[in-house]
């Protein structure tokens, strides 16, 4: 006898379709498409996604799939973004904590040493 909730998708098509209808009910609405969306919608916990990366039946499927989920809402995100659709700042927050995207800062230090070897002073 198996343990928890059954799955909500018995094949990567059915994920798909789901993710397509959800994309379009989002744009009827004019509301932004997100993986956590996309999981309320459909009465489950984000945590849903995890699920189906582990799975051993149809495992190269199902994760092509949610790889290209992530990559259209960060895809909207960014684009959104730029665009002034959408808050930077709330944009900047959710790449951060979403997809690892991070502002990277440059450190450049000058000055001189002086190293002395014997009685010689050289500079470098």
């Amino acid at each position: 006898m198996s343990m928890g909730r059954p799955p909500v998708f018995e094949t990567p098509k059915e994920m798909l379709d789901a993710w397509i209808k959800y994309k379009e009910d989002c744009k009827a609405k004019d509301e932004p498409i997100s993986k956590l969306g996309f999981c309320v919608s459909l009465g489950y916990h984000r945590s849903l996604f995890d699920n189906y990366k582990n799975r051993k039946k149809d495992a190269k499927d199902f994760n092509n799939i949610l790889e290209h989920i992530k990559r259209e809402c960060k895809h909207q995100l960014i684009n959104k973004a730029l665009k002034n659709e959408y808050n930077s700042a709330i944009a900047k927050l959710v790449l951060s904590a979403n997809y690892d995207m991070h502002e990277k800062s440059k450190q450049e230090t000058s000055g001189e040493i002086t190293v002395n070897i014997g009685n010689e002073d050289k500079d470098l």
